[in-house]
């Protein structure tokens, strides 16, 4: 009964237009409505005029299509192109002695998506390994007009952890849901300082987001052990013509070990380890060997190693992105293809993150160099072998890359 309803009042509404029209001589655009958006390039303007005459329809005050109106007053333009972006509807057609009646409209029509606003404009989560972060950005068209074609984008993250559910796990990336022009999803903060990018990709355009991993207000703590053995022994000198001489035999063995970490003064956090019987001489950093153990360990455990140095002594001080460590690091100078250089040391390394700019250093005294081993891939998973067996274990750098044969 309510659908009948409708269509008896849609009905009676044109023939209103159409009289209205008819006695006036008039134009009418009855769709599309007035400052709506339309996701089409393509769209189709309903008129209503004299019966008979003439209509031409404008975009943009450029001559479209042409078409008779019929004799109940009606025309469709159809499948009419249109740019991207504000468009100006105009209708023209003759009416009574000839004169010309025009009717006007504008609409929107989205265009690709070219802004992406965050709600919030300096993103920090606390760098603890458990605080997280609910973001939420904006896409919007060169115009400023929300993209609500887009149904889902593809989001990364350099550092962290993207905690929403992957809603389409088979294409690449972490996908995540659309609505209303609108990408909300949450991400998990590390627990080392720093900043992080987030990475939006919509087909062919990308943007990129700073976010900070700041130094947590967490207790300071300490745990280490301290043990040891001294022997000193004296034996009187048998009788003999020398002179008597006391022989003393001392012996000594310990070791010290210690973890520190925690805040200390304002808004800095220091990282410390030392162990006085630590001296790998021939390996970099110590993260388990996952073929030493069993890799499995029934619950949701995992190992972290935040003090990683092959000498006795590892310190770190930190401050948002900005740190100095003694310790085991990767040089990580990655970013220009011609001037790369990522190795493996033991040694010291500071970084500085200002606000616009940023300064990365390193020293180190090794007797070690850096070998490189091109081996052209056989189609096969491995064994792969290299040219040197006396290697420093896990400073190895892999990189693929993919050569035109022209």
């Amino acid at each position: 009964m309510g659908r009948m309803s409708a269509k008896i009042l849609r009905g009676i509404l044109l023939s209103i237009l159409v009289l209205t029209g008819a006695l006036h001589a008039q134009m009418v655009i009855l769709s599309p409505p007035t400052n709506s958006v339309s996701p089409l390039d393509r769209i189709a303007v309903t008129v209503v005029g004299k019966a008979g005459s003439d209509a031409t329809l404008y975009i943009n005050e450029e001559e479209a299509a042409k078409g008779t109106i019929r004799i109940d007053g009606i025309y469709d333009f159809l499948n009419v192109a249109v740019p991207t972006g504000p468009v100006h509807i105009k209708v023209e057609a003759p009416g009574a002695r000839n004169r010309i009646y025009s009717a006007q409209r504008d609409i929107h029509v989205l265009g690709p998506p070219k802004k992406a606003l965050p709600y919030e404009d300096n993103l920090s989560i606390p760098a603890d390994g458990i605080s997280q972060k609910e973001i939420s950005i904006k896409l919007q068209d060169a115009w400023g007009y929300a993209m609500t074609t887009v149904k889902q984008i593809t989001v990364s993250l350099t550092s962290g952890t993207i905690v929403d559910k992957d809603i389409d796990p088979l294409n690449s990336g972490h996908q995540v849901p659309v609505k209303s022009g609108v990408v909300s999803f949450t991400i998990q903060a590390p627990e080392t300082s720093g900043e992080a990018i987030i990475e939006l990709r919509i087909n062919q355009d990308f943007f990129q987001f700073p976010v900070r991993y700041k130094v947590p207000a967490e207790p300071f703590i300490l745990v280490g052990t301290a043990d040891g053995n001294l022997s000193v022994t004296k034996s009187p000198q048998e009788n003999t013509d020398l002179p008597a001489i006391d022989a003393m035999d001392n012996y000594y063995q310990g070791r010290l070990a210690f973890y520190a970490k925690g805040a200390v003064a304002e808004k800095y956090r220091l990282t410390m380890s030392y162990d006085s019987e630590r001296d790998k001489d021939n390996q970099l950093f110590d993260d388990i060997d996952p073929n030493d153990q069993y890799p499995i360990f029934g619950d949701a455990s995992q190992l972290t190693y935040d003090a990683q140095t092959r000498s006795k002594l590892f310190a770190k001080i930190e401050r948002d992105a900005s740190y100095a460590l003694v310790g085991d690091y990767n040089t990580n100078f990655a970013g220009a293809e011609f001037t790369a250089y990522d190795r493996s040391f033991n040694g010291l390394l500071t970084n500085y993150a200002g606000k616009n700019h940023s300064l990365t250093s390193f020293a180190t005294l090794t007797n070690r160099k850096q070998k490189l081993d091109e081996i052209r891939g056989e189609g096969i998973s491995g064994f792969y072998f290299v040219t040197q067996s006396d290697m420093t274990k896990y400073s190895d750098k892999i990189r693929l890359e993919t050569r035109d044969r022209y």
